[in-house]
C-alpha cells in the first residue's frame, strides 16, 4: 500500500502544474486577463517558492522539483496579467 501511495504522491505533483496550461493558453489566445486574480497566482508562487525549499531542505526531490515547475507555470500567469493589464490601460494623451 505504501508503495501505491508513493507512486500516487509522485504522479499528482508532476501533473500539478500542468492545471496551470489552460490558464495560460486562454490568456495567451486572448489576450485578456479579466477575471483572473493576480493576489491569487502571486499566493501561489508564494506557497510554491515555500514549498520549493522545504522540498530542497529535506531532500524530497518530487516536492522540489514539481514545485519549481509549478512556480514557473504560475509565475508566467503573474507576468500574464501585468503585461496584458498594463496594455490595457488607456493611454490618456
Amino acid at each position: 500500500m505504501k508503495e501505491v501511495v508513493n507512486l500516487l504522491y509522485i504522479m499528482i505533483m508532476y501533473l500539478l502544474p500542468l492545471t496551470f496550461l489552460p490558464q495560460i493558453i486562454h490568456i495567451f489566445k486572448t489576450r485578456e486577463v479579466q477575471g483572473v486574480s493576480f493576489i491569487t497566482f502571486l499566493g501561489f508562487n508564494l506557497i510554491q517558492l515555500v514549498s520549493a525549499i522545504h522540498g530542497y531542505e529535506t531532500k524530497n526531490n518530487t516536492l522540489f522539483y514539481s514545485m519549481i515547475i509549478a512556480m514557473s507555470f504560475s509565475g508566467i500567469i503573474v507576468l500574464q496579467i501585468l503585461f496584458f493589464k498594463a496594455r490595457a490601460v488607456p493611454n490618456k494623451n
